[in-house]
Order: C-alpha cells, then structure tokens, then sequence
C-alpha cells in the first residue's frame, strides 16, 4: 500500500508552548531588527497576557538557549520531548537540553493559565487550520518529488500554523516517522497583520514544501559525510550580504538546493508562471542569479536518476556544484 500523502493539518499545544516563550525573549525584538514588519494579533495577546511571567525560570532557560545560538528549529523541536499533558520528559533529551526545562515549562504553562487563553484564542487558531486546509489540498503530493532526490519516502506530513513567535520564518523538524512544518502567516505591508495561509497558495506550497526539502537535504547530506567533504571544498558563487546571512557552507548550499527543487515542485503543481514568479522573488530577496542554473542541474539530475544513471542525489552533487560554479563563469 502506498502512504498517505496527504498534509495533516495540526494544532500541537507542545508547539504552542514553545511559540508562547519564546514571546516573553528578546526573539520579537531580534525579527524587528532584521526586518521590520505587523505580527499576527494572538502574538501581541500572549505578550500581553504573560507580561508578568517575564522572568519565569522557563523563559530564562529559553533565553540562555538562544543566546547559546541554538536556532528556533532546535527549540521547536524539543516539543518532541515534552511530555503531555504530563509534566515529565518522553524520551531521552538531547545534552543542550536543560535537565529542568521541561518541568519548567509546564509550571509556566500552568501560571500563564495558558489553557484558558488559548480556548478564548481558538476561534483565530480553527480559522488559520481551515485557512491551511484549504492553501494545501488533499490531492498534493509533496513526498513524490523529494523521493526522487533522497530515496522512497514513507514519512507522514505534519502542518502547523504559527500565530505565535517565530512569526518571520519557517520552521522543520522530524517527529519520529513524522516530517512537522510549523510557519507562521505570510507578512503583510509595514505593520498590518499577515496575510491568511489560503491568500497567495502558492507561497504556502513553496514555504512548507521548502521546510520539508530543506529537512530532507540535511539528512541525506549528513549521511553522505565523504560527498558532502568533498563537496564543500570549493567556495559556492554567492553575494557578500547573503554569504553574511548564512557564513555556513551547508546553510548556503541548503538554501539554494531547497530554493531550486521548490521551483521545480511550483512548475509541476501550479505551472511555469507561479514557478518563475517564485524564482524573481527568491533572487530579489537573496541577490543571487544562480537560481535558474541550480533549477537546471536539479532537471538534469532528475533525468539521469529517472534512467538510471545516478542512484541519489549524494552521487550527483559534484556535478551540481560543478554546474553552480560554471554557470557564474562570463558566456555562460
């Protein structure tokens, strides 16, 4: 029997929890300093209503992880270890974990009578599923393209709207057997609140396919140590301001092969206009022209896989980067 490929749409109280901490941080204030922008209402609601736990020991050990440089995905990510609605930790934490935290967090979801805000909220959260539901249709198949790169996949999709924090990126991680996209609405015009998930579909297609592909890359890189080594030993072609965003090779290298087979996924289920429209806004946001001969290496490889030519995606990425490199050559 084939698996489900259809996206479940969620609402993970862990997840919420985590996203209401985070509020309480100085996480709002680092997204308005990259980038200025309206927040949905229930995120100014629950910095409102948790102004006085500021100080709980949950939020400081929230805030020590972030100063630690430990990104929201990691952080979102421990709601796999939090225990519910019991207060004891599932599974084995992982070492960066505060032994604490999770106790923590439950007593600072029990102070916060977060329970009783969030059913006073729950209007706003079934409108943002129903607006989810309705962006990413039962019929899409998200797990067939990336099959082709990483292998058969038989992972269930997970969806999650973010009314909280983050509230200015997307977030992926593995549950188990489960793949979880959490992003928040896409951000409106100066400081209106963002817009619904069912507003523009195909920039929902693109962020929760992205978190997924990203996700996917990542591992399969990661268990590909000797390509990926070999790989990394030549500088990618990228623009100073973006190589600042992301100084990491990988981080880089994620972005462009997750933008690229975003393109290609847009091209197959909407068509080349919503596809191209995706590529002009990525190269506006990140600068760099190599998009379209990254789409164009990722065609050749998915025609070389489909004939048997290269067995994953690890044994084509010299040729990938090859192609990166010669397509910011002068002719080409």
């Amino acid at each position: 029997m084939s698996p489900d490929r259809s996206i479940a749409i969620q609402v993970d109280d862990r997840i919420r929890l985590l996203a209401a901490a985070l509020a309480l941080t100085d996480w709002p204030q680092r997204e308005q300093a990259n980038k200025p922008h309206g927040v949905h209402p229930h995120a100014k609601a629950t910095q409102r209503l948790l102004a006085d736990a500021a100080h709980h020991e949950a939020v400081r050990s929230l805030q020590a992880l972030l100063d630690a440089d430990h990104a929201p995905e990691e952080l979102l990510g421990a709601a796999v270890y939090l225990g519910w609605p019991e207060s004891s930790a599932s599974g084995s934490l992982p070492e960066w974990l505060p032994a604490q935290w999770m106790a923590q967090l439950h007593d600072f979801y029990h102070a916060g009578k977060l329970q009783d805000f969030w059913h006073s909220e729950d209007a706003a959260w079934k409108q943002a599923a129903a607006e989810a539901r309705q962006a990413l249709p039962p019929d899409l198949d998200m797990l067939g393209l990336c099959g082709e790169f990483f292998g058969p996949r038989r992972e269930r999709l997970i969806f999650q709207p973010n009314l909280c924090y983050p509230t200015d990126q997307t977030i992926g991680f593995r549950r188990g057997d489960e793949l979880v996209c959490v992003a928040p609405p896409r951000i409106a015009w100066g400081d209106n609140p963002p817009w619904p998930y069912d507003d523009d579909p195909a920039w929902t297609y693109a962020t929760v396919f992205g978190a997924y592909v990203h996700l996917l890359l990542r591992e399969h890189l990661n268990a590909h140590p000797q390509e990926l080594e070999a790989a990394q030993s030549d500088s990618l072609p990228l623009p100073p301001d973006f190589q600042r965003q992301y100084p990491g090779w990988l981080d880089q290298f994620a972005v462009i092969f997750a933008d690229a087979a975003t393109g290609i996924f847009l091209a197959q289920a909407l068509g080349k206009a919503e596809a191209d429209s995706f590529i002009l806004m990525e190269h506006k946001a990140h600068g760099f022209a190599i998009l379209t001969g990254a789409i164009r290496a990722l065609e050749t490889y998915l025609t070389d896989h489909k004939a048997g030519r290269v067995r994953g995606f690890a044994d084509f990425l010299p040729t990938f980067c090859e192609r990166l490199l010669m397509s910011e050559r002068p002719g080409k």
